[in-house]
């Protein structure tokens, strides 16, 4: 059965079927077979789990369901298929190059492609803005390297120091590149500091604690409102933010849930051109003692994460309404509040329809117009084909197939 995903943006559309590399020998299959199931049963942070994988390959490898694989990418996608089957890791994957790869180094010595990334997302803080009512407002599409992207956090807390109030967005942020960011970035927000989460590493046998920073350069931003958003396509470092600030009582979340992945990955080389992601430690929050692995953070309130910047802002105002005294102060923040309710943006349901691919397992639209989330928007079987619906944004109702 097939795994079909179809993806909208700006109007286009992409059917994602693996795509046809180079051809893998039934030795090279094997060699990765081995080494796969070697490195999960004495790496992955869930030795039962693990257990369980291994267990799935060699049943797999014993019915000969791996035999008439010809494409080396295809053989990675269906083993990262059959192993989150079992651990519903979606930081677990197997991943094939046409060139050798280098486990240790993840991109070897080149480090062009992390300029690139930074420089196209604003070196981890993509938008800042002063919104009305004196609300600060940050988009964070990742977490960076503390050695590239601090000062621009930095430069980013300084800019919204004056505000009232903070709107955290995360509804793009797809994780960290650094262990050390988070628990830096949090110490703005917090007068002392707090203990955050722990990672626990099964295969060392450790336990690190991580703590928000004791000194940021700047003023800290305290005692006021933070609101933090989130989507169906935040994941890893963003979700940790925001259930360590939603958990320690610091901030409000406002959006959909999010993606599910809680223990860090950690590039393990399988053979010359295979390796596997595997996450060797999880994150384990000091005031829940758990975290969202698989299940993802859930929002204080649940909507549309398209809604979620609007209503963040009304809740703000509302928030601020409510313990202002100056008189000039509450006339201009209740112009504001009005000003907002006035403008709520409707979504409008768009039906979808799609001829075909009855041996498709499943299908889902995804987009920019749900932040690309995974989690929602499935279709259903007809006799025809599959159907069902997406909510956008009225200027965003055109989909061309």
């Amino acid at each position: 059965m097939k795994n079909l995903t179809l993806i909208s943006s700006c109007c286009l559309l992409f059917l994602m079927q693996p795509i046809i590399a180079q051809n893998i020998e039934n030795e090279q299959k094997a060699e990765v077979l081995k080494n796969l199931i070697t490195e999960l049963k004495n790496s992955y942070i869930d030795e039962s789990k693990a257990v369980e994988m291994a267990d799935h390959l060699n049943e797999n490898i014993w019915n000969g369901n791996y035999d008439s694989i010809q494409s080396a990418t295809e053989f990675a996608f269906i083993l990262t298929q059959n192993i989150r089957s079992i651990s519903n890791d979606l930081h677990l994957e197997v991943l094939y190059s046409d060139s050798p790869v280098q486990a240790e180094s993840n991109e070897g010595n080149d480090e062009t492609w992390l300029i690139d990334l930074l420089e196209n997302n604003g070196y981890g803080v993509k938008k800042k803005k002063i919104l009305d009512g004196n609300i600060g407002y940050l988009e964070i599409p990742f977490f960076g390297p503390i050695t590239h992207c601090a000062d621009s956090l930095f430069e980013a807390m300084k800019f919204i120091s004056e505000t009232d109030a903070l709107i955290l967005d995360l509804r793009e942020c797809r994780g960290s590149l650094d262990p050390n960011m988070i628990p830096l970035f949090s110490g703005y927000f917090f007068d002392q500091p707090v203990h955050l989460f722990d990672f626990e590493n099964r295969k060392k046998n450790t336990l690190k604690q991580m703590w928000s920073a004791a000194y940021v350069p700047g003023p800290k931003y305290l005692g006021k409102p933070l609101y933090i958003l989130t989507s169906g396509r935040t994941f890893s470092g963003g979700e940790e933010f925001a259930y360590d600030m939603k958990h320690l009582g610091r901030a409000k979340l406002l959006g959909q849930v999010t993606k599910g992945g809680a223990n860090p990955k950690f590039p393990v080389q399988l053979s010359e051109n295979f390796l596997v992601t595997i996450p060797m430690e999880r994150s384990i929050n000091s005031v829940t003692g758990t975290n969202w692995e698989a299940v993802g953070v859930q929002p204080d309130v649940e909507m549309h994460a398209a809604l979620a910047l609007h209503q963040g802002q009304v809740m703000v105002l509302e928030e601020l309404l409510a313990t202002e005294k100056d008189p000039k102060k509450v006339s201009q923040l209740n112009q504001n509040l009005e000003k907002m309710k006035e403008t709520i943006p409707e979504l409008k349901c768009v039906e979808i329809s799609l001829t075909g691919y009855p041996e498709a397992k499943q299908i889902l639209v995804s987009g920019t117009f749900n932040y690309w989330a995974t989690n929602t928007n499935f279709l259903q079987k007809t006799d025809q084909g599959w159907e069902g619906f997406v909510e956008v944004f009225p200027e965003n109702t055109v989909i061309n197939w």
